[in-house]
């Protein structure tokens, strides 16, 4: 087995239609001192099959949920460092290089990014515009070191210290992690931009899904727990947990 610095750690589940952009902005990386884990849980659809052409890692995950696919990811991790990723993403030529060497200084153990979006809709990109400002001003201001969950990276010690991810939040587990990784170490966030798509807009409406991001930040940083819930998949509406399967 090779051994790489960074393990790039995709939780799936049916994501045929976008995993094949993010492998292939892997594929053209500058450096290749890293691993491509897809943790997936019992996809239909071609997942599993884009994942062999790439010549990625298929980790079967028998827990469904993000949450569950990132932890069982770092659990079969080589690299000494995680780089979560969601499969709707897709990351710049020298993105594994600017991440290794930002965590080439010394006590860096975590680390954010900003962000745009891949639809072409002018709505979602000046709403995503505004989501990357917010997020630069909470970083400067150090209000709140946000690691959104589609793109962040971990010093594996660090993110086993700090308790993974929880997989009983129906959603905003990166939010939990953010707070309890920046208690362990120096967090920061990279100047590079990652593009995702804008899906959950789509599916929610943007007035709906805003809303609700904002509503779960200020829950998980008054009271430290989700608010509220996701209509669809695996998740009950109720108190922010997770279904029981």
């Amino acid at each position: 087995m090779k051994n790489v610095t960074v393990s790039v750690i995709i939780p799936a589940y049916n994501e045929g239609l976008y995993i094949g952009k993010l492998l292939e902005s892997l594929k053209g990386q500058t450096s290749k001192d890293f691993e491509t884990i897809i943790a997936d849980w019992n996809s239909t659809d071609r997942t599993a099959e884009i994942a062999a052409e790439y010549g990625a890692r298929l980790l079967k995950v028998g827990r469904k949920g993000v949450a569950a696919g990132r932890n069982e990811g770092a659990r079969a991790a080589r690299g000494s460092l995680l780089l979560f990723l969601d499969a709707d993403t897709v990351v710049p030529p020298d993105f594994i290089e600017s991440v290794g060497r930002l965590f080439s200084q010394e006590g860096i153990i975590g680390m954010a990014c900003r962000f745009t979006c891949i639809d072409r809709s002018m709505l979602y990109k000046m709403l995503y515009k505004a989501a990357d400002v917010l997020l630069i001003l909470t970083w400067r201001l150090k209000l709140f070191p946000y690691h959104a969950g589609f793109c962040c990276c971990f010093r594996k010690r660090a993110f086993f210290r700090a308790g993974c991810f929880k997989e009983d939040m129906a959603h905003s587990e990166d939010v939990d992690f953010s707070r309890r990784i920046s208690v362990v170490g120096k967090v920061k966030l990279m100047d590079r931009m990652v593009a995702t798509s804008a899906r959950r807009l789509e599916k929610e409406g943007s007035l709906r899904l805003c809303l609700r991001y904002l509503r779960n930040a200020l829950g998980m940083i008054i009271f430290k727990r989700a608010i509220g819930g996701y209509e669809y998949g695996i998740f009950s509406a109720k108190d922010g947990k997770a279904a029981n399967m």
